[in-house]
């Protein structure tokens, strides 16, 4: 479960385990995270755009939770 202000994304693993946020914690700031063999970068829930970059393979599949309490959500996947 995510607990959130107005918006914010969350990360959960194949096995169900938060990795980003989640749990009734939610990270406001800048942080570098281990996913399966890569390093993802959050710019934490309060930027006004959430993003999670990360180069590198991730050998495991990582759902996004998407916590809204908002009505304009825009949530973007992008992949190069």
């Amino acid at each position: 479960m995510i607990m959130c202000g107005v918006n914010s994304a969350a990360l959960v693993d194949e096995r169900g385990n938060y990795v980003l946020n989640g749990n009734f914690i939610v990270s406001a700031f800048h942080k570098e995270l281990h996913v399966s063999g890569t390093i993802l970068e959050y710019s934490g829930s309060g930027t006004v755009v959430e993003r999670i970059n990360g180069t590198g393979m991730i050998y495991e599949d990582i759902y996004v939770h998407v916590c809204s309490y908002s009505q304009s959500v825009y949530a973007g996947y992008y992949s190069q």
